[in-house]
């Protein structure tokens, strides 16, 4: 019973930091919105990066780029806090609840791997039809793609604990 004590709390832990690491991403997506809104200039947005000025219009793309990626990431983060949530208020780790949201970060992530750069070109040619002089730029952020990838096993894995769960559950 202490075993599950201690995890209940250690979960607590875990979904306070990550609803902290939500509310920095929020925070930073508003910064970014706000900053470009304002200043209409990438270079005074991210102010740490080396822009190379080659007047394309790619600056512009990586902004929305950023904004889609870290609104993935910050949908992943929801599910992983509501996971922990749920579990450090005496859930099993081993539910279908805690299984779907699992592959939901999965998906997350996979889809902020594939979709952020075409996406993020499209729209910031929409935003910005005199900056960008390209159709559309595609990129693949491979780690994140295998990450996502890898959570999506996971899920697999938890999703069969659920079933052997449930039969240890009938079986008493």
């Amino acid at each position: 019973m202490s075993n599950q004590l201690a995890m209940q709390k250690k979960s607590r832990y875990i979904s306070f930091f990550l609803l902290l690491c939500i509310l920095a991403n929020v925070i930073a997506v508003i910064y970014v919105i706000y900053g470009t809104a304002k200043y209409n200039d990438p270079q005074l947005v991210f102010t740490g990066l080396n822009w190379q000025s080659d007047h394309t219009g790619i600056n512009y793309g990586y902004i929305c780029v950023v904004i889609i990626r870290t609104l993935a990431i910050i949908l992943a983060l929801v599910f992983a806090f509501m996971i922990f949530h749920a579990i450090g208020k005496g859930s099993s780790p081993f539910s279908n609840d805690i299984s779907k949201r699992i592959r939901l970060i999965g998906i997350f992530l996979i889809v902020a791997a594939t979709i952020a750069w075409p996406v993020g070109s499209l729209i910031s040619t929409q935003i910005w039809p005199d900056e960008t002089t390209y159709p559309i730029l595609i990129n693949v952020d491979w780690g994140t793609l295998t990450f996502g990838f890898i959570i999506s096993c996971l899920a697999s894995i938890f999703q069969y604990g659920c079933i052997l769960q449930q039969e240890s559950d009938e079986t008493l």
